[in-house]
């Protein structure tokens, strides 16, 4: 993993997860391209190939749009550790639904991309929530 020295990763296992969530994401726009050609919604190779880049940019948009906001909000804010967590968990959750019910675009992508940003920009906002995640999801 020469190439994580050019990245500010703290971990190699950062970089093996964020890998390992955006193989899901292309997983799951896999999945509906493939059901998208079964059921006939789309009629050609470049249907499913504007449907899967829209998807894709739409969802990163989103997420990072998301991320931005929340990101704002929380630096306003100055709440606790147990709140900063909460409203993340919240907004991500609320990111999946909104792309993937309304916006039909990547969910996986879009909560992916939010918690990139909060993460890399915010790192004041993130350190007692990453906490709190750690402890939610370890008992």
């Amino acid at each position: 993993m020469s190439y994580s020295k050019n990245f500010r990763f703290h971990t190699t296992e950062t970089i093996i997860e964020g890998e390992s969530l955006f193989n899901d994401a292309t997983g799951v726009i896999s999945f509906n391209v493939t059901k998208g050609i079964i059921f006939s919604v789309a009629h050609s190779l470049l249907d499913v190939s504007v449907s899967s880049i829209c998807s894709m940019v739409g969802a990163i948009a989103l997420g990072t749009g998301i991320g931005w906001i929340e990101g704002k909000i929380l630096n306003t804010w100055k709440a606790d550790a147990y709140v900063d967590f909460t409203f993340s968990l919240c907004l991500a959750i609320g990111g999946y639904i909104i792309a993937d019910q309304f916006l039909h675009v990547s969910g996986v992508v879009t909560t992916l991309f939010t918690a990139m940003l909060i993460i890399t920009k915010h790192k004041e906002i993130s350190t007692g929530a990453r906490k709190q995640f750690h402890k939610y999801w370890t008992t």
